[in-house]
């Protein structure tokens, strides 16, 4: 279990750092000011490191009732079985 946290979170920060600079690139262009687009991409990038580290955490462990995929299959079987056995009353 230690390593699926620590594989997710690992992937996570790669992925931010890579957004971080991005981001910071976007709102220095946008706002004109370094520190203050530094200072909102470094928050930005904290509230998507913990999102994605979670989501990619319960992807890897099979937890996927906390997943889009979860909620689409559920979506679909429930429609799949309302156009089979139709409307009961």
């Amino acid at each position: 279990m230690a390593k699926r946290i620590w594989e997710s979170i690992m992937f996570s920060l790669e992925w931010r750092m890579y957004a971080f600079v991005i981001t910071s690139v976007f709102l220095w262009v946008t706002t004109g000011h370094l520190v203050t687009a530094a200072a909102q991409a470094f928050g930005l990038q904290v509230v998507l490191f913990i999102g994605q580290t979670l989501w990619y955490y319960f992807r890897t462990t099979g937890a996927h009732s906390l997943t889009l995929d979860a909620l689409t299959t559920r979506l679909a079987r429930g429609m799949y079985r309302s156009i089979i056995h139709g409307r009961r009353k």
